[in-house]
């Protein structure tokens, strides 16, 4: 059995390790697929929040981003609409795909 000095020891290393990779990461490094669809920002996401934080943190950056989209003036869309490459306004389409994954696998657990 480990001592709590090694685990205190061992978290903090694995701490600064992650600290070290994701202070490295870009955001393409983030969307990369791993195994089993996940992406690398999903995976760190898994280690750091809760599941419950998860689901609330969803929601609340999810009421946020819609309430920033709306306040912007009419070339602020325009602008983006026309020269963004990564920046997509329409976060229905992006949503309704992985709710559609979660409610696939629940209602597959509820038949």
């Amino acid at each position: 059995m480990n001592t709590i000095d090694e685990i205190i020891t061992d978290n903090a290393s694995e701490n600064t390790h992650l600290r070290k990779l994701a202070g490295h990461l870009s955001d393409e490094n983030l969307r990369l697929p791993l195994e089993a669809g996940w992406t690398v920002a999903a995976v760190l996401a898994h280690l750091a929040i809760p599941p419950r934080q998860a689901a609330e943190l969803a929601v609340r950056l999810a009421d946020e981003v819609d309430k920033i989209i709306a306040d912007l003036t009419p070339e602020m869309v325009e602008a983006i609409q026309t020269r963004g490459t990564t920046v997509k306004l329409r976060r229905a389409d992006h949503r309704r795909t992985h709710l559609g994954e979660i409610e696939k696998v629940l209602e597959g657990r509820y038949r």
